[in-house]
């Protein structure tokens, strides 16, 4: 069960589509306030509203899950822990992630991050770090958001010293009972490449769909891999979960 933190604000719409900002955050704040600096800066945040999200992890997105593992918004300042943690699980993660060796520095990650806060506010997609027990363990996210058709598709990774322990998990299942309860979205996507098999367990083991293979789907530095389509409809959530 999904447990939305109290500093998760009210629920809007914006262009047809439902969001939630966080408290004291308007959508005036999104077209007017554009001398905003920081982690929002460029987004369309005033100074003052930026502030207001520089007070505390309570006052941005924020999903409580089971087993001390919460989900929150990644924010600039997030950039040296998310570092940290690549840094400490390279070679594990390069296996399978095509931008490792892309990602050496705090800039690097702060771009990323940056981009997951404009898809957040654009409300079409958003980067969420886990914690478990107050450490970050890896990073979830959601590639898009299509508001006509209701689907999106999950992305995430942990750091190697927290595999094995039911975190990712727990991640998937509350962040989709979430877009289920909060979004009413209504497919989700997971794909992994064929031989990671760690990846697959994810969908497999919360009921996925597994809907066929694309061939070469992805560059993987100096080769291709397939990759397994899983899927979930809203109405099958539920049924037969891990």
């Amino acid at each position: 069960m999904v447990r939305p933190s109290a500093g998760l604000g009210s629920k809007r719409r914006v262009a047809g589509r439902p969001i939630l900002w966080p408290p004291g955050v308007t959508g005036d704040d999104l077209v007017r306030g554009r001398n905003g600096i920081g982690f929002l800066a460029g987004v369309g945040l005033s100074a003052e509203r930026v502030g207001s999200f520089r007070g505390g992890s309570s006052r941005v997105f924020r999903l409580n899950g089971e087993n001390g593992i919460h989900l929150r918004l990644l924010e600039i300042r997030d950039a040296e822990q998310v570092l940290d943690l690549i840094d400490g699980s390279r070679p594990y993660l390069r296996e399978w992630l095509p931008w490792v060796d892309a990602t050496r520095t705090v800039q690097d990650v702060q771009t990323f991050i940056h981009s997951g806060l404009q898809s957040y506010v654009a409300n079409s997609g958003r980067e969420l770090g886990i914690w478990r027990d107050g450490r970050l363990a890896g990073v979830i996210g959601l590639h898009y958001i299509n508001w006509t058709h209701r689907l999106t598709s999950i992305g995430y990774w942990l750091g190697e010293e927290f595999q094995a322990r039911g975190i990712m998990t727990t991640a998937c299942r509350t962040l989709i009972d979430f877009l289920i309860g909060e979004y009413q979205l209504n497919r989700f996507e997971i794909r992994a490449a064929t031989e990671n098999f760690k990846s697959r367990a994810i969908p497999e083991r919360l009921g996925f769909t597994n809907e066929g293979t694309q061939r070469q789907a992805e560059w993987l530095y100096d080769h291709f891999v397939d990759h397994v389509i899983y899927g979930m409809l809203a109405e099958e959530w539920g049924n037969d979960r891990g």
